[in-house]
């Protein structure tokens, strides 16, 4: 069974409806949901789902307590966060530093290494530019929900 780890961005994006790329990440969470591939997140994909979540513009909004559902109910159900410890910090700032990156992409670097450390097959995030820049030539496939389905599970 094929290992993914997914990025906030498309755990958002599909688990939302009224999401404007809600068509495209929805058919990757189904695999996770129907047990076609391995679903994987890192630990630090809780708080940013929950932050993102609770301040997106819907209406109706999404309050805490739902959020905190969605979390247990789904997340958690057919994800397996990954943990990571100081060491991989390390590593994801050795990461960052040694591209000369600033600020957020911190976070990125956390989630890629987390991928890494499970030795996923891949790692689906809407935001596929922001880890081009911190991912070695094929170390970890990079998939974008927005330009590859995910029929290529029975392709590799």
């Amino acid at each position: 069974m094929k290992k993914i780890f997914f990025d906030t961005s498309v755990l958002i994006a599909g688990m939302t409806t009224q999401h404007i790329h809600f068509v495209q990440s929805s058919p990757w969470l189904s695999l996770v949901a129907n047990r076609v591939i391995k679903g994987f997140i890192s630990t630090h994909t809780l708080a940013e789902f929950y932050a993102n979540l609770t301040r997106m513009p819907h209406t109706p909004s999404v309050t805490p307590l739902i959020a905190q559902k969605m979390i247990k109910e789904w997340v958690l159900e057919y994800c397996t966060p990954i943990a990571l410890d100081h060491s991989d910090y390390l590593l994801a700032l050795d990461r960052i530093i040694g591209r000369s990156l600033r600020g957020g992409v911190i976070y990125d670097s956390l989630h890629l290494q987390a991928a890494l450390k499970q030795k996923v097959h891949a790692l689906v995030s809407l935001n596929e530019r922001d880890f081009a820049r911190l991912v070695d030539s094929q170390e970890i496939r990079l998939i974008n929900p927005l330009t590859e389905s995910p029929h290529f599970i029975n392709r590799h």
